[in-house]
């Protein structure tokens, strides 16, 4: 099970209400870009957040603790805490986020204090000898000016090593405010990946090689557990791709996220040695050349997060998923078409048929 906290990255009402601020290490905006559409786009979603407390600190260890107690009598075998992709702990490990000056901020290795006491107060309730697997999602850069290097990324990977607790070390990268993570998903996918993905790929397995390499050089004696194994996920497609990923001893393990999302079944598929070609389902994102003329950067990428939310709700449904789908298309069948059957409020209603219109003028001109 994955944990997260999004700190600022939290928009405006979730959980709270509409001008209630989120938190964060310090009261620094999102940047959603230049211009005044980008600008507005920001102030509607999200504020300035306020600077964390002591005692705001002690709540969020806990509330991790806490949800990793949920995850262990659930079932679940372990958790995964989420330091990556510009969400809170990646907030306090990141220098142009974290401007804090006390026992969380003013350095590399106090930046990364708060991720330490969440991983030993797990540790704690949950050896590693418990069988017990905590892993963390790292970033390998911010991408942003003033953010998280790549020289800062290995120091964290050293550093959580020798702190010890932790099974394993996903990479990744990106922030809101530079969403290298999800980029790929703004074009279309499925078979070859383009350009764009194939280098974001081989950027991540660049850093996954040089993080693998360190951690080798670590005397297991000098370790309190286990060095951590490494895993990269993201613009894997196929068999052939994750195979030579793992033989070329760039990366440990593979993570599968989106094509899951398509084809809960893959993982299986790419195991059964029947399969000779195994891959993700093919598709595309439709109508990402109209919102690519938006300048607003994160919006391209949250549309792809939208639509693969959608299959997973066709494939809860028990529905046959739509790779063919529009955004507009997909929030009618998904979400609005119901609201239609069920008689709900009038308005919602008019807005149902004016998507459905919408949808529809995509499917004829997109």
């Amino acid at each position: 099970m994955q944990l997260c906290h999004p700190g600022r990255q939290s928009p405006r009402a979730s959980g709270r209400s509409l001008f209630q601020p989120s938190i964060a290490p310090s009261a620094i905006a999102l940047d959603t870009g230049a211009g005044v559409l980008a600008t507005a786009f920001g102030k509607l979603m999200w504020q300035t957040p306020s600077a964390m407390t002591g005692e705001d600190i002690q709540t969020v260890i806990q509330e991790f603790l806490q949800a990793a107690r949920m995850a262990k009598a659930t079932g679940f075998d372990g958790v995964q805490l989420h330091a990556s992709h510009g969400y809170l702990l990646a907030q306090f490990i990141s220098p142009n986020v974290n401007v804090r000056t006390d026992a969380y901020g003013g350095s590399p290795r106090a930046r990364i204090k708060l991720l330490f006491e969440i991983i030993n107060a797990i540790r704690k309730e949950f050896p590693t000898s418990s069988g017990f697997c905590v892993g963390i999602k790292l970033n390998s850069a911010d991408y942003v000016k003033g953010g998280l290097t790549e020289k800062d990324a290995l120091d964290n990977v050293k550093w959580i090593a020798e702190n010890g607790g932790i099974d394993f070390i996903e990479i990744s990268g990106g922030t809101y405010e530079s969403p290298k993570m999800l980029q790929e998903d703004a074009d279309a996918k499925g078979a070859p990946p383009s350009a764009r993905s194939a280098h974001r790929e081989a950027f991540f397995l660049s850093f996954a090689s040089e993080a693998r390499a360190l951690l080798k050089t670590l005397p297991s004696t000098s370790l309190p557990t286990p060095a951590p194994t490494i895993m990269v996920t993201g613009g894997f497609r196929s068999r052939a791709g994750m195979a030579e990923a793992v033989l070329s001893s760039a990366t440990d393990l593979v993570g599968v996220g989106r094509p899951a999302c398509a084809d809960p079944a893959l993982p299986r598929t790419l195991l059964d040695p029947k399969v000779t070609s195994a891959r993700s389902p093919e598709y595309k994102i439709k109508g990402s050349a109209i919102l690519r003329a938006l300048p607003i950067q994160m919006l391209l990428p949250g549309i792809a997060t939208i639509f693969h939310t959608m299959l997973l709700a066709q494939i809860a449904r028990r529905e046959k998923p739509d790779y063919n789908m529009n955004i507009i298309q997909g929030a009618w069948r998904v979400w609005l078409r119901d609201i239609v059957m069920k008689g709900w409020l009038l308005p919602g209603t008019i807005l149902a048929l004016l998507v459905a219109l919408v949808g529809r003028w995509f499917a004829l001109h997109v």
